[in-house]
């Protein structure tokens, strides 16, 4: 397929020194946005100045996350939808047009994961996880693609270091994530030259799942440091620590690259 040439830049300067709100105008969907990495992504966007729509399972939830973005001074809308429904997929960039006129970067953040060894796994599980990570994926961008090339836009999708680590006991988390950076290739090449398709393959990152209420601030100060060990920089990950890497793909820096996949890990894993 082919295309008309993309804009030069989707900010409004091209290269370093842009503005620090130079998405000023633009609109983004970030899914899996109650938490985690998609909540601090769609906060760096709306500082940027960037209308967000924020989605996740719960409609409630994520209007109570649109008032936060809201409360920081930035426009925001708030969409329950179900990453593995097609249909879902198509009515989130539909109110998200309807809202805002038009779209210019999707971040796919939404995930979930189950662990247990293969032998052990039952395909219900392992399609719990393809599901999501995966097929949600595909279902988001393939909702989107038709206004993003409208816009010359980004997509920027969310792997993981322990794709191509495979641990053990993540068959299906591995794999969907594996499947993510397939898909990412893909895309990038079929909607070259006007949209750029990204991942970031995050490491060890803290967010709000990874403790339970229960679990004092002795025992987490002691997992920390035993899964920051073996990290080159001496700590485990936050999801601010993902957000520059994110912005910068989806920013006037990043208008020459597609296709690619950034690393996230404190050199943990040097691929």
């Amino acid at each position: 397929m082919s295309h008309a040439a993309p804009p030069r830049s989707t900010g409004s300067d091209a290269g370093e020194g842009a503005p620090a709100r130079w998405c000023e105008g633009k609109v983004a969907i970030v899914t899996g946005a109650s938490i985690g990495i998609g909540r601090a992504i769609a906060e760096a966007l709306v500082d940027a100045g960037a209308s967000v729509a924020v989605t996740g399972r719960s409609a409630e939830r994520m209007e109570q996350a649109a008032q936060h973005l809201r409360a920081r001074g930035g426009t925001a809308l708030g969409i329950g939808m179900d990453v593995t429904s097609s249909g879902d997929a198509r009515r989130t960039v539909d109110q998200t047009l309807a809202r805002f006129g038009r779209l210019d970067f999707l971040v796919n953040s939404a995930g979930n994961r189950l662990f247990g060894r293969v032998q052990d796994t039952s395909l219900a599980d392992w399609d719990a996880v393809l599901d999501v990570q995966l097929t949600g994926t595909f279902l988001c961008c393939q909702a989107a693609i038709d206004p993003l090339l409208e816009s010359g836009g980004r997509i920027v999708n969310l792997a993981s270091m322990y794709g191509p680590l495979a641990r053990p006991e993540a068959a299906s988390y591995a794999a969907a994530k594996m499947g993510v950076v397939a898909l990412t290739k893909v895309l990038a090449s079929e909607l070259a030259p006007r949209v750029t398709v990204n991942a970031l393959a995050p490491g060890t990152i803290e967010t709000e799942r990874r403790y339970g209420r229960d679990v004092t601030e002795e025992e987490r100060d002691r997992d920390r440091a035993r899964r920051a060990a073996p990290i080159p920089l001496q700590r485990v990950g936050t999801p601010e620590d993902v957000v520059g890497s994110a912005m910068f793909l989806l920013g006037p820096g990043a208008a020459w690259i597609t296709g690619q996949v950034i690393h996230i890990n404190g050199g943990f894993f040097m691929p």
